[in-house]
């Protein structure tokens, strides 16, 4: 099978799959805290979240779930991305448009090489998003992600890659 590097649209279209995906299981997280917490309160609790004053009211309650929720967001998402890239070579997104995450050199992607291409992506995006937009310039289609990690995105089908 001849391999090919993934390019800018086929990556951000696998990425928006990917959003997509982790969107879903936030909502869920939030129906779920949302729901949680209205059955607290109907029960004559205060629910899970941290009691509230007699004075504060419900923006107390707001913070401590808005806070767990956020926590909930960042766990999910880096589990999302640092198992799928480690266990399977690409998440969901990149399964579905035929995109495979490898080492530029031989050898095979470990958890900590998943999760420093995830702490990549934060300095891909940290300037207006040059990092990301570096894969449609650059020869092997490299993000600033993929040069941290030491990774290179390739098509499961296309023509070969140069030498």
């Amino acid at each position: 099978m001849t391999e090919a590097y993934g390019g800018f649209w086929r990556r951000g279209l696998a990425f928006c799959i990917d959003q997509v995906i982790l969107n879903v299981i936030y909502l869920i997280f939030l129906l779920a805290g949302g729901l949680s917490h209205l059955l607290g309160q109907a029960a004559g609790g205060g629910g899970p979240w941290p009691a509230a004053a007699p004075g504060a009211g419900v923006s107390q309650a707001m913070a401590g779930f808005t806070l767990l929720y956020f926590l909930a967001v960042v766990v999910v998402t880096v589990l999302y991305f640092t198992y799928f890239v480690a266990v399977a070579g690409r998440t969901p997104g990149k399964m579905i448009l035929g995109l495979h995450i490898r080492p530029v050199a031989d050898g095979s992607i470990t958890f900590g090489v998943a999760f420093l291409r995830l702490i990549g992506y934060l300095v891909s995006g940290a300037l207006f998003y040059l990092g990301f937009l570096w894969i449609a310039v650059d020869p092997r289609k490299q993000g600033w992600h993929d040069k941290i990690a030491g990774t290179v995105v390739i098509r499961d089908r296309g023509k070969p890659l140069p030498p």
